[in-house]
């Protein structure tokens, strides 16, 4: 009788631990299960990626008058040659090429449009086109500076210039100073033809050599579900 109640006991025993055991390795199995579920999820999500639209406006300031008026316009046709896709806006902007074409310029005056077209961009080597590169990225996912030779006048000029990302949004401003590529001429072509609309009131005829830029690219999704804005 005590041999029987020894082998209960010690049954209850060995059955109490393996139960413990069995307990703890069931919850481990199903700790295990949620970690291959959620690395499942994780991997299974899509990298958010952005390509360009095609999709981008140039517009430009140039200055009249010793007190520096602005007179604004665009460039309506352009063409930018960039990386297929990226996985945030602003890297779009690595090595980024564009053409922009002078014969599209566009003040909504059409007699000061052929003025421009003829006499400043017309007295211009490579007078068709500007052309640019960026060289040079520094900054974050929302801001930075770039690095760009440009080629005005037939020649290249490094200038520096600032980018800001807002949504899919990417935009790329600064101010350009003519004379560094030698285009004083055509500013005087140009203030000559124009002469009495660049005088002020101060009787002095001036166009000056600086021209505010700013150009804005617009981005598409190319994930299949929202990508997160930056």
């Amino acid at each position: 009788m005590k041999i029987k109640v020894l082998s209960l006991v010690a049954a209850s025993v060995f059955l109490v631990s393996c139960g413990g055991g069995g307990s703890s390795s069931n919850e481990n199995v199903e700790d295990n299960k949620d970690a291959v579920v959620s690395g499942k999820e994780e991997s299974a999500e899509e990298i958010c990626k952005y390509a360009y639209s095609g999709e981008t406006s140039v517009k430009w300031t140039a200055f009249k008058f010793t007190d520096k008026v602005g007179v604004g316009g665009t460039l309506d046709s352009t063409k930018v040659k960039t990386v297929a896709s990226v996985e945030e806006p602003y890297l779009i902007l690595q090595d980024m090429e564009f053409e922009l074409y002078t014969a599209s310029v566009n003040t909504n005056n059409p007699d000061r449009d052929k003025k421009i077209t003829s006499f400043f961009f017309g007295s211009m080597e490579s007078s068709d086109l500007i052309s640019g590169k960026v060289m040079e990225m520094t900054g974050n996912a929302r801001e930075g500076s770039l690095m760009i030779s440009l080629s005005i006048n037939g020649q290249a000029f490094s200038q520096q210039m600032k980018y800001f990302v807002e949504g899919n949004s990417v935009t790329i401003n600064g101010q350009i100073n003519l004379s560094n590529w030698n285009a004083e001429g055509s500013i005087d072509a140009l203030n000559n033809v124009c002469k009495d609309l660049h005088t002020g009131e101060d009787g002095v005829t001036k166009l000056w050599p600086d021209v505010d830029i700013e150009v804005v690219s617009i981005l598409k999704e190319i994930s299949k579900s929202p990508c997160k804005q930056v």
